[in-house]
């Protein structure tokens, strides 16, 4: 794994209907499942960029008791914007990929089902129809109902409280650039996402 080294983790409140951003920790660059309760209640949002190539890893994350719904962009192992869900347990073993049916409700609208993919313990979506959607309800919503099942196919249910959602979700996405341009957009159409920029081929020079 590169080495990288935290740029910013933002604190700043929401307001009264949402929880209060909070000092982020230094996430690997796959999400563990495991959720300490003591997380629950907090925002964080959380950016780091590799002091040898430049390549960045950002993530909002919503927790709950138990749970945790991560949005974000690493280009070291993937491109563009996946969400996350994970929990205290395991919703796959951590060497097995496959697929759970996770539902969601946002607010009082009607629920919605998808397929996720699960990678080392937790489900995500990255389809670029299913994640744009989802960002979309994401800033117009208080709160997202979640819902799919573990390991041993119990029941596993989240509420995140999302009010607020689209300041940390902006400052995220601007920081994954041109990967994350369309969603920025789908958000926030006034923001702007950073070009990409065009890397130059050197030759160091030999010492001898």
């Amino acid at each position: 794994m590169k080495t990288a080294i935290l740029l910013l983790a933002a604190s700043v409140a929401l307001g009264a209907a949402a929880p209060a951003l909070a000092q982020g920790v230094n996430l690997p660059s796959s999400l563990p499942a495991n959720v300490p309760a003591t997380d629950a209640g907090r925002t964080t949002v959380d950016i780091w960029r590799d002091p040898l190539d430049d390549s960045v890893r950002a993530f909002v994350t919503f927790r709950v008791e138990g749970g945790r719904l991560t949005i974000g962009c690493n280009r070291d192992d993937w491109r563009g914007v996946r969400i996350m869900l994970s929990d205290r347990g395991w919703f796959a073993p951590s060497q097995w990929r496959g697929r759970r049916p996770v539902r969601y409700r946002f607010d009082d609208a009607r629920a919605r089902g998808a397929i996720w993919r699960t990678n080392e313990g937790y489900v995500y979506t990255q389809s670029r129809r299913n994640v744009r959607a989802f960002l979309e309800w994401m800033v117009a919503s208080d709160r997202v109902a979640m819902r799919s099942t573990d390991v041993e196919d119990r029941e596993r249910e989240f509420v995140f409280q999302i009010a607020g959602a689209r300041g940390p979700l902006t400052q995220m996405l601007q920081a994954c650039g041109p990967d994350a341009a369309e969603m920025l957009r789908a958000i926030n159409p006034g923001a702007t996402a950073p070009a990409r920029e065009r890397r130059r081929r050197f030759r160091i020079p030999s010492p001898f």
